[in-house]
């Protein structure tokens, strides 16, 4: 029964993935494209980009970075902005659509009168949403690195994975805390606050620890800076943060089976 969720689950997002999957990818290949005039004008961007405030450059991850390599490129253009916002977007989208958008449209009590748990329903739409997700992420990484060897950007396949990867975990994170929002109000509003809200919240407190002290011993709570995927890019991913920041969703989906089992349904 729990495989059927899996792929009732699968089924009823295909068309999302594939939107959200294709919309990913030709907006990445457009920024990609762009790639060789900024490698021939060097000189100009980065005096360019030195010239900008130290603040605009914290929050665009452009500190410290050569954004005329391939390497510094992908991670100011692509990963520190694009792709975390586009997955991050449809894990938010599967992890309200999970329990609180089914609810909502009154087809959750259908669900509910299988001879199966609330528990293996919770299991098997977080399993669903978290195959859509890789499915995505995978068609994300071989598109830029089919992008990368094309335009010689000199980035490594291992690299691009742990990046791609760091961006996943961002958005099962963010998905996990909209799932538990909905799984435990059954409103698929709450359930995109909480998500977005997570989402936000994390991304500024990354940011602003670079520039201000007063922010700085916070940073360890934000899963953009657990799981950076220009860090990544930068230096490797490392094990800490990654397993820090899937383990935080795994308590949410923890949290959200028990508050869902207890919770009466509006069905």
């Amino acid at each position: 029964m729990l495989l059927s969720i899996v792929r009732k689950t699968l089924r009823d997002h295909r068309k999302s993935v594939l939107g959200w999957g294709l919309g990913l990818a030709a907006l990445t290949l457009m920024q990609l494209a762009v790639y060789p005039s900024v490698r021939s004008q060097g000189a100009r961007m980065r005096d360019l980009i030195n010239s900008y405030p130290s603040a605009f450059k914290a929050m665009f991850g452009m500190e410290g970075v050569d954004f005329t390599t391939g390497q510094g490129y992908l991670s100011t253009e692509t990963f520190s902005l694009l792709a975390p916002l586009m997955l991050i977007g449809l894990g938010i989208a599967l992890g309200t659509a999970a329990i609180a958008g089914e609810e909502e449209r009154g087809t959750l009590d259908l669900l509910m009168a299988s001879p199966v748990s609330r528990g293996r329903v919770l299991a098997g739409k977080a399993l669903g949403a978290l195959a859509a997700l890789v499915t995505v992420a995978a068609g994300f990484y071989l598109t830029v690195l089919a992008a990368a060897s094309g335009y010689d950007m000199g980035v490594s396949a291992g690299r691009l994975a742990q990046a791609t990867g760091a961006v996943l975990l961002l958005a099962v994170a963010c998905g996990a805390v909209a799932l538990l929002a909905g799984a435990t109000t059954g409103k698929r509003g709450a359930a995109i606050a909480a998500g977005a809200g997570f989402a936000v919240v994390s991304y500024f407190i990354d940011s602003l620890a670079e520039i201000t002290s007063a922010v700085r011993p916070w940073r360890v709570v934000s899963i953009f800076h657990q799981a950076s995927a220009t860090g990544a890019l930068q230096g490797g991913l490392g094990v800490a943060g990654p397993l820090a920041t899937a383990a935080f969703a795994a308590a949410c989906l923890l949290a959200a089976w028990y508050l869902f089992a207890r919770r009466d349904l509006a069905v």
